[in-house]
């Protein structure tokens, strides 16, 4: 049986592929630098990681504060 994250990873990662594919072929006459478009896309895997790592040391740090105080 195949794990279920492995599945979560192709979710993002199979359309990240299509939209490179896509901006190549549309991309005809000027194109940009295979490298920056590389660059791009692994700025956008690098941005929800980073965000799941805030969020996985801020609600241990939330769930210190006194009862009185609401978590928005």
């Amino acid at each position: 049986m195949i794990p279920y994250g492995i599945y979560i990873i192709l979710a993002a990662v199979i359309p990240c592929f299509f939209y490179i594919w896509l901006l190549d072929r549309f991309d005809r006459f000027k194109r940009e630098p295979r490298i920056l478009i590389f660059k791009l896309f692994a700025a956008g895997l690098v941005t929800p990681l980073a965000a799941m790592l805030l969020e996985m040391v801020s609600i241990p740090l939330c769930e210190l504060l006194p009862l009185g105080i609401s978590i928005p």
